[in-house]
């Protein structure tokens, strides 16, 4: 599972920057999924065990699912939603 030692936010995205990831903690994650110039949001906040290994396996990038994403990414796809 998630290093106790991890620190948060952790960002990560999708190869073809269509879905930015926020991890906030080892039970929650925000996701943008940006389509053109729309935006959804989604807060998640882990319950089952499916949930905490998705975002333990974001942090992970296992198997090269997700790749490295940064603040900046999140912000700038974040200001999409609120324009």
């Amino acid at each position: 599972m998630v290093d106790t030692k991890q620190e948060f936010p952790v960002y990560r995205k999708y190869d073809g920057d269509f879905s930015f990831f926020k991890i906030e903690g080892p039970n929650k994650f925000i996701e943008l999924k940006k389509l053109a110039d729309f935006v959804t949001k989604y807060e998640v906040k882990a319950k089952i065990l499916p949930d905490f290994q998705f975002i333990s396996d974001m942090i992970s990038k296992h198997n090269n699912h997700w790749l490295e994403s940064t603040e900046e990414e999140f912000e700038a796809v974040h200001q999409l939603l609120k324009s």
